[in-house]
């Protein structure tokens, strides 16, 4: 499927950008198959890591905010 036509996360993430907001995303960070910055989807540590810099940049959540939440709340698993 498609991402809703009003989601803002459309296409790619702008991983520096992520990262710049939350540096402890970029111990997660590894090159895509296409050549891109990406996260190991596999890893629940590292989804919860772009979520917690998702959550950061964008919506300007403290990131101390995320370590108060269930451990796997922010990492849903992927089939």
């Amino acid at each position: 499927g498609h991402p809703h036509p009003r989601n803002s996360f459309q296409g790619t993430y702008d991983m520096d950008r992520l990262v710049a907001s939350y540096p402890l995303l970029d111990p997660h960070l590894i090159m895509g198959p296409a050549g891109r910055k990406t996260v190991d989807w596999s890893d629940s540590a590292a989804v919860r890591a772009l979520n917690t810099a998702l959550l950061v940049a964008d919506y300007g959540v403290n990131p101390t905010y995320s370590d108060m939440l269930p451990p796997r709340a922010l990492c849903p698993p992927v089939p």
